[in-house]
């Protein structure tokens, strides 16, 4: 049911009429307006974006001193910060298909040492995913995959997490399993150049 305070089509009307249009005042001023849904999709494309947001951010935080001044040194005319500039360009590497870099400019040099092994548990509708420690002192983040059929590339739309990581670190994340089936999973990781790595093993599970 409607409920509208004031007459309608009044300067005094106030509410939402048929979940169309909404009475309101900004600053003191009547406003009518189309009714706004808030849209926030809860897919796995926009929480790899969340997460990646999070990575930048914490990875920005222990960045050493000459890797900000990368970004300083190079900040273009028109840009706010460093940290704002670095944090575009991760963005869009990102939804390239390419890892983030701490460095600028990016080389892809290098190549990140192999992490030896990693594994996953099934618990219920649960999944926990662990990696651990290898002496990777050049991998500076891993990129957790989750697909739908065996042999799947692990890709940004299909990345569920994405972790800072260091070689004293064991890495685990949960994976809450929504519907029965068999899901895979993959790793990707990179060093502090951007350069990514695709590990081999390739895990599995069934909820039913």
């Amino acid at each position: 049911m409607t409920v509208l305070r004031g007459p309608c089509f009044s300067l005094a009307a106030r509410g939402t009429l048929a979940s169309t249009i909404t009475y309101t005042a900004v600053r003191n001023r009547p406003v009518l307006k189309r009714r706004s849904r808030r849209h926030n999709p809860d897919t796995i494309e926009q929480k790899a974006h969340r997460n990646m947001l999070r990575y930048l951010t914490k990875a920005w935080g222990i960045a050493i001193p000459p890797a900000k001044a990368s970004w300083t040194t190079n900040l273009p005319e028109g840009e706010h910060s460093a940290y704002h500039w670095y944090v575009k360009i991760n963005m869009e590497r990102w939804r390239r298909g390419r890892a983030p870099t701490w460095w600028y400019p990016n080389f892809e040099t290098g190549t990140p040492a192999v992490i030896l092994n990693w594994s996953l548990t099934a618990v219920q509708n649960y999944v926990r995913l662990h990696i651990n420690p290898t002496g990777t002192a050049n991998v500076r983040g891993v990129i957790w995959h989750r697909g739908d059929a065996a042999g799947f590339a692990p890709i940004g739309a299909n990345a569920i997490d994405v972790q800072l990581y260091t070689s004293t670190q064991t890495r685990l994340i949960v994976d809450r399993l929504q519907r029965p089936g068999t899901y895979y999973y993959r790793i990707t990781y990179f060093n502090p150049n951007g350069r990514l790595e695709t590990h081999a093993t390739e895990h599995s599970v069934t909820y039913a």
